[in-house]
């Protein structure tokens, strides 16, 4: 089951320093896809993303998703 990342953080004393960056490595990646995009979002928070399993992580609020230019 997918685990929002609000939820996911009560664990991330147990993660190594290699996953913390591999985690950050990848919001940052998912951010700059966004800007990349035209794509602008205001309400970036843990509670929007979730991980899966295979350690996936994926956006879930859209709404607050804006295309500028």
């Amino acid at each position: 089951a997918d685990m929002d990342l609000s939820k996911a953080f009560e664990s991330i004393k147990k993660w190594t320093l290699g996953e913390r960056l591999h985690f950050c490595r990848k919001i940052a990646t998912a951010i700059h896809f966004l800007h990349k995009n035209d794509l602008v979002h205001s309400a970036i928070r843990p509670s929007n993303i979730v991980r899966n399993k295979k350690d996936l992580l994926k956006y879930i609020m859209f709404l607050f998703l804006l295309k500028v230019n």
